[in-house]
């Protein structure tokens, strides 16, 4: 028999999720732009043991469990929506709302808003603590009393908007996917020799996730998590396939 190849696995998996959600089916998510990848199994196992000297006979494997973690630079809206347990729903008509901000009175006496709120009034404090209802027109209102240069605060209001929206924990729940996570094989010289794919039938997303945010400036990866199951009518939970690249 000749001998195997020196293999070297050394870059991040590209993954591809292929949904089968009834009403979903065949849905494909994919991102190439992962920091990291992990795979991992867990057996709980049970010892037997027996005799004068209670050796053990035999051990008992139960409860495999395979978890694939995937760590990415971006933040995917419809990955995000998957690891929520929930749905994204494209150029939706939606009531957001405007946070509290400060603006300057202009020249003209008239603060400018860049989102016209619904209803066309907002509420104004003045610097001197008085409150103000200011009517916008044309995204300009003005302030009575306040003079040119001051700056007031314009109080949260909703605004109309069309926007992708997640819903989470909605009709979502319970989506499965098929996963596949393609790589490159290396050998000692750095030379790619194979296609390292692989393949899960049924992944389910955990429900555990969290999201962080920083006032620095930085990186912040998004951590998704699936659990493999065992897929109806088949005898196995994955496959590792390896394609060699030809000549």
């Amino acid at each position: 028999m000749a001998r195997q190849e020196e293999e070297l696995l050394l870059s991040v998996a590209d993954v591809t999720l292929i949904e089968l959600t009834s009403g979903n089916e065949g849905a494909e998510y994919a991102t190439a732009s992962l920091k990291s990848h992990n795979i991992s199994q867990t057996v709980d196992t049970s010892e037997i043991r027996a005799g004068r000297k209670n050796a053990v006979i035999a051990t008992l494997e139960s409860n495999k469990t395979i978890t694939v973690e995937i760590e990415d630079v971006h933040a995917n809206r419809e990955w995000l929506a998957i690891a929520m347990d929930g749905e994204m729903a494209k150029g939706q008509t939606v009531e957001v709302r405007v946070l509290p901000q400060k603006l300057t009175v202009g020249t003209d006496l008239n603060i400018s808003l860049a989102k016209a709120p619904k209803g066309s009034k907002v509420t104004v404090v003045r610097d001197n603590g008085q409150q103000v209802e200011v009517t916008i027109a044309d995204g300009k209102g003005q302030v009575d009393g306040a003079a040119a240069g001051e700056v007031v605060q314009v109080m949260s209001y909703l605004h109309d908007a069309t926007a992708d929206v997640i819903t989470v924990g909605g009709e979502g729940q319970g989506r499965a996917f098929a996963m596949y996570l393609e790589e490159s094989v290396f050998n000692n010289n750095m030379k790619v020799i194979a296609t390292k794919t692989t393949y899960f039938p049924r992944v389910v997303p955990e429900s555990s996730f969290s999201m962080e945010g920083s006032s620095e400036l930085a990186e912040q990866n998004m951590t998704y998590t699936f659990t493999v199951s065992q897929p109806e009518g088949e005898t196995f939970l994955g496959r590792i396939i390896y394609v060699p690249v030809e000549e």
